[in-house]
């Protein structure tokens, strides 16, 4: 912060009323405090007529914040109303004005809008979470905080239940970048390496503990080299061990990283738990900032603001978000050819092409025609293509035709105790009678098919899995989303 201090003197003989100060805020500069009086108008200064009578003098102090560095010439132009009511212009002498870097002791985030906002980035050894809910956004965020910390030459450490892209980073950057991958399947995702470490979930937050440990014993010392941390498991946690188990678990490691001097970065999706939980989980971090959504003219914009910083200062603005300024391509001047089209024309132009092939992706629909009918539509698209095509339902309405004209590539798993009734029984129908209430019975009957088409087929494949209500309403979200 710079104080910026304008003094004017009326030497006539006659009071003056200022009018406003042009000029006098550069790009890039913050009005931190002023006097109550005026009022900030772009680069100017509404001063609102103040009289200012004879041979008296007017003090304005500002306290500006610069969000960049450099060196700035300020000329402000102080507009007054004279006597007869002509309005008169008094230039100063311009003053250069040096800024010079942000704080050293600052992490970069890696988005330039956001360490603006905290003044240089996140300061160094402070546990701080992000609160965002499932978007693209979030995800860009975290993967510029770990690109810009590996580009740096820092320790980063990543916790996460899914390898997102970071596989190819990982095996080029095996001395400084370590994964910690949370899931079953964790063989399957990404191959051995001595930084990535292979956790079976986040059952046992044991395991996860030893890991890290091992992990910060193998490193060493490591004076002078900054250390960062990503922490993407916390609504994993607390969706598994509720809040108290997960508080003490995050207490513990927040205090491990702090004391290896790692800047902490944890994310929770506010809207996985309730309020109690969320807020339980947040006082234990020193920082907070927020990625929420908000209605602006008629249309859903999302913005980031950073809601404390513990004895740090840091700008108190919402900055809007854009997917672009965050590294996403605004324009595409090709098609993709590993996409896979939907079967819906406008949806498929919306996707660039498709949905990217291998993707998960979910719809969000309440029951419709609109969403059969793009079901419906996904799955006859597969099977024209002649590509293997699963349907995991509780229906099968509308696709007995399917199962009598695509035999050899159309798979349906009926999960419903009355699926003898409903459809009647072929070598690509595979019905599960116990509804969606075992799981066993579900990945049994899909490892199987898996294996079948494994050895006799290489081409296209998708899936449409439409009881994923079914399976949260029969077994609730831990054990949904450790079964999906």
């Amino acid at each position: 912060d710079l104080t910026l201090e304008l003094r004017s003197v009326n030497v006539g003989k006659e009071a003056v009323l200022l009018a406003h100060i042009n000029e006098v805020l550069h790009v890039g500069f913050e009005v931190v405090a002023k006097p109550d009086y005026c009022r900030v108008e772009d680069s100017h200064l509404n001063l609102k007529g103040k009289r200012l009578d004879p041979l008296k003098t007017e003090e304005i102090t500002l306290v500006l914040r610069s969000l960049d560095e450099g060196s700035f010439d300020v000329k402000p132009k102080i507009a007054y109303v004279d006597e007869t009511g002509h309005q008169r212009l008094f230039e100063p002498e311009p003053v250069t004005i040096e800024i010079s870097e942000f704080f050293p002791s600052r992490i970069s985030t890696g988005y330039a809008e956001l360490d603006k906002l905290l003044i240089g980035g996140i300061p160094e050894t402070y546990p701080v979470i992000l609160t965002s809910p499932f978007c693209d956004e979030r995800d860009l965020l975290i993967k510029r905080f770990l690109e810009v910390g590996v580009e740096k030459g820092e320790i980063v450490f990543y916790l996460t239940v899914k390898q997102g892209e970071f596989t190819d980073l990982a095996e080029v950057h095996q001395s400084n970048l370590f994964l910690f991958i949370c899931n079953p399947h964790a063989d399957k995702m990404i191959k051995d390496a001595p930084n990535v470490s292979k956790l079976k979930g986040v059952e046992s937050l044991t395991d996860i503990s030893i890991a890290l440990t091992k992990a910060l014993r193998e490193l060493g010392d490591l004076q002078g080299l900054a250390k960062r941390v990503c922490v993407e498991i916390v609504s994993d946690v607390l969706l598994q061990h509720q809040a108290a188990t997960t508080k003490r678990w995050l207490t513990e490691l927040i205090s491990e990283l702090r004391a290896r001097k790692f800047t902490t970065l944890a994310v929770v999706n506010p809207l996985m738990h309730p309020p109690q939980d969320v807020q339980a989980i947040l006082g234990l971090f020193e920082g907070e900032i927020a990625l929420y959504d908000e209605k602006t003219k008629g249309r859903s914009q999302k913005f980031l603001k950073v809601k404390r910083m513990y004895n740090q200062k840091y700008l108190d603005r919402a900055l809007p978000l854009k997917k672009e300024t965050l590294g996403t391509p605004i324009e595409v001047s090709e098609g993709f050819p590993s996409r896979v089209a939907t079967g819906y024309v406008e949806l498929d132009k919306l996707l660039m092409g498709g949905i990217p092939e291998t993707y998960p992706v979910i719809l969000t629909s309440p029951f419709c025609d609109e969403r059969d009918l793009l079901i419906k539509t996904f799955l006859k698209e597969g099977t024209k293509e002649g590509a293997i095509t699963f349907y995991v339902s509780t229906e099968v309405s509308g696709m007995e035709t399917l199962v009598e004209e695509g035999p050899s590539n159309f798979y349906l798993f009926v999960c419903n105790p009355r699926a003898d009734i409903m459809i009647k029984d072929s070598p690509n129908v595979i019905k599960l009678r116990r509804g969606a209430m075992n799981l066993t019975d579900i990945n049994i009957a899909l490892d199987s098919v898996f294996h079948k088409i494994d050895e006799t087929s290489n081409g296209s494949r998708r899936i449409c899995i439409t009881i994923v209500s079914d399976v949260l309403l029969q077994h609730q979200a831990a054990t949904t989303k450790r079964w999906l």
